[in-house]
């Protein structure tokens, strides 16, 4: 599942939306477009079940993205903390808040709300930064401490025990989709950091429009899920893209040409995403890393070459899913890409590196919060 990213030339023209080994494109009087990525490049696809080794890939159910909000909701930021004020504001004065901060688009925006919101409202604020050793890179600690003192909060690094998780990868491989064994390893840190010190809060920087399945799970009509805080929930990617720019807090990866700020090897990332982040350094320990591979590889994927097998990261699938995804990648191998990794960066940044007033010239959805 993925977010779709707004594509800007001059104004806005099109979406981009990346997920597993395709990208979806669509731009004004070009239509929209499916690419299934290789090494070399991605090859444009019908919109039509795909086989290979007997598995059918329907697009439906692997291209699956949210679809482009292009509009704004956040008017000013005084606007948001004044309603934020008036609707919560009686459930936070006094309290203890815990924010979990990646240093990626929507924390940092919910940094800034609850900035501009304690101007109003007095409560406890903390910042803390999960970070996973050996599976992301080691910058993002230095980016969360840069971006949160630029507001003027300082930030607690927390980790999980980094001997537990070389076993695992040693014994388990990396993370695969739907199988992610370390999700419990990100948060358990937190968990036990909130309530140990006994916050009344943990602050989520979780937006509606980010995916279909969030979108299910949040409530429209609170800012509270129990013990959770959720207060840029209503807000448009725009609007998240608005706040952070107007304070000069984009994250490095954004820059890059990365959709989100996540593990490097994530198994959710797609495979326009890794080809674009190789090169891109800040690996802990890459040794550890290659050993992990190929102890899986051996066990799981020998079907595959080992070449290929990294190239593609097909660790990021179950094995009978990975040979599939290798047999149709082999019969469009005389096929000449039509998109490369250079290009689907620039897409990706577009909304980052266009004229601010691009942005603000997106049409305002009167709609309260």
């Amino acid at each position: 599942m993925s977010e779709a990213l707004p594509v800007f030339r001059g104004r806005l023209a099109g979406f981009v939306a990346s997920s597993t080994e395709f990208t979806v494109v669509g731009l004004a009087g070009e239509g929209r477009r499916l690419y299934l990525w290789t090494p070399r490049g991605a090859v444009e696809v019908p919109w039509s079940p795909l086989r290979a080794d007997g598995f059918v890939f329907e697009p439906s159910t692997w291209a699956v993205y949210a679809p482009l909000e292009a509009w704004r909701r956040l008017k000013s930021l005084e606007d948001i903390a004044a309603a934020l004020a008036r609707l919560v504001g009686y459930r936070l004065e006094g309290r203890r808040l815990l924010l979990s901060f990646s240093g990626g688009k929507d924390s940092t925006a919910a940094l800034i709300v609850l900035d501009a919101l304690y101007e109003k409202v007095r409560f406890r604020l903390d910042v803390v930064h999960v970070h996973m050793p050996y599976l992301e890179p080691e910058y993002h600690v230095d980016e969360a401490l840069r971006l949160a003192e630029r507001l003027g909060y300082s930030v607690e690094v927390l980790e999980p025990p980094r001997r537990v998780l070389a076993r695992r990868l040693l014994e388990e491989g990396l993370p695969w989709r739907r199988a992610r064994w370390c999700t419990y390893y990100k948060t358990r840190p937190l968990e036990e950091h909130f309530e140990e010190k006994g916050y009344d809060y943990m602050v989520v920087g979780d937006r509606a429009g980010e995916s279909l399945a969030r979108r299910r799970r949040l409530k429209p009509g609170d800012f509270f899920d129990g013990e959770r805080f959720e207060p840029i929930k209503h807000l448009s990617l725009v609007d998240v893209a608005l706040l952070v720019r107007s304070y000069g807090l984009v994250h490095r990866d954004y820059l890059i040409g990365l959709t989100r700020v996540s593990c490097r090897y994530c198994p959710y990332k797609s495979l326009g995403e890794l080809l674009i982040e190789e090169g891109a350094g800040g690996d802990e320990d890459p040794g550890l890393i290659e050993d992990a591979l190929r102890r899986e590889w051996r066990r799981w994927y020998r079907r595959i070459p080992f070449h290929d097998f990294t190239e593609n990261h097909y660790w990021r699938y179950p094995p009978r899913i990975a040979e599939a995804f290798h047999r149709l990648k082999e019969k469009l191998e005389d096929r000449e890409p039509a998109l490369n990794p250079s290009r689907l960066a620039e897409m990706n940044r577009s909304i980052w590196t266009t004229p601010l007033n691009n942005l603000e010239s997106i049409p305002l959805l009167q709609q309260g919060l």
